[in-house]
């Protein structure tokens, strides 16, 4: 069975689990703040109202180094502001290398997902809009929503990962590897 905080806290459920739950993602929340380099909450306050994806409900996905809105058939990726030892999204300039880096990386498997890099502007009269004619202050990969119902851990779960699939997904990766070009170690 799967926790599901959002169904936890919907219902009143106090089990212990849930309660765990909870801390951790306090826990989780303070860690990140740690490494924060600026406030993004008036960004993320945009990409969170419905009037900014034209009235379709939001439901926002924090991570350890984004924060993901997804709204109608859309979703946008914002990198968090935070500088960590393994990674630096520290400046808008490092956060949009990133969004561009993710695209040349993901696109080639998934084109039908990953649409394009866009720009948060800073409007004349100081609003912040989603691929507005401002000045750009923060990026987000703009990205075709798919089924979550789909996904391999939701196929794994309902046990509908068969030979087949595990072979394919085998093959695609192994070719993946195949193909790519090699790191330079820093």
């Amino acid at each position: 069975s799967r926790f599901v905080p959002e169904i936890a806290a919907a219902t009143g459920e106090t089990l212990p689990s849930c309660k765990a739950a909870a801390m951790s993602r306090k826990v989780e929340t303070d860690h990140i703040r740690m490494h924060q380099t600026e406030s993004q909450e008036e960004v993320f306050g945009l990409l969170s109202a419905p009037a900014t994806h034209g009235g379709a409900s939001v439901r926002r996905i924090d991570t350890h180094a984004a924060a993901v809105f997804l709204a109608g058939d859309r979703v946008y990726k914002v990198k968090r502001a935070v500088k960590f030892p393994f990674l630096d999204f520290s400046d808008a300039a490092k956060r949009k290398a990133a969004c561009e880096a993710e695209l040349v990386v993901n696109r080639p498997f998934a084109p039908e997902l990953y649409r394009r890099v866009v720009a948060i502007t800073r409007e004349a009269d100081g609003r912040l809009v989603l691929d507005g004619a401002g000045e750009p202050i923060e990026w987000a990969v703009e990205m075709r929503r798919f089924d979550l119902n789909a996904t391999l851990d939701r196929l794994a779960d309902e046990g509908r990962i068969d030979a087949a699939l595990a072979d394919a997904l085998g093959r695609a990766v192994a070719a993946a590897h195949a193909a790519a070009s090699p790191v330079a170690v820093e």
